[in-house]
């Protein structure tokens, strides 16, 4: 997961299949889970995206004052690189991304 985030606010992944401890990536940083050659995930996979709310209250600003609405996903190979960057405005403050037994992808 990379932030491509122009505001300062780190964004949040965890994956809840299969379980995983949450990872933060700081504006223009990545997270990775598994590896490409020796640590594949197992499908089905959800991965769970938002900002912590100790993050929000830089310049007074409210949960409901920024979103996630702009992500990107790309599927590359055997990899899915998901770019996301909070942005103001009101919108979803949390996405989660399934990829099933058969391979395809939702966001919810």
């Amino acid at each position: 997961m990379v932030n491509q985030s122009q505001l300062d606010v780190n964004v949040v992944a965890q994956l809840l299949k299969p379980p995983s401890e949450e990872r933060e990536a700081a504006p223009q940083n990545s997270v990775r889970f598994g590896t490409l050659h020796t640590s594949y995930l197992p499908v089905p996979i959800e991965l769970e995206i938002y900002f912590g709310s100790s993050q929000i209250n830089m310049n007074d600003l409210a949960p409901t004052q920024i979103n996630l609405n702009d992500l990107e996903l790309t599927v590359l190979n055997n990899e899915i690189i998901v770019t996301v960057a909070v942005k103001h405005g009101e919108g979803n403050n949390l996405r989660v991304i399934r990829v099933d037994a058969q391979g395809n992808i939702y966001l919810f």
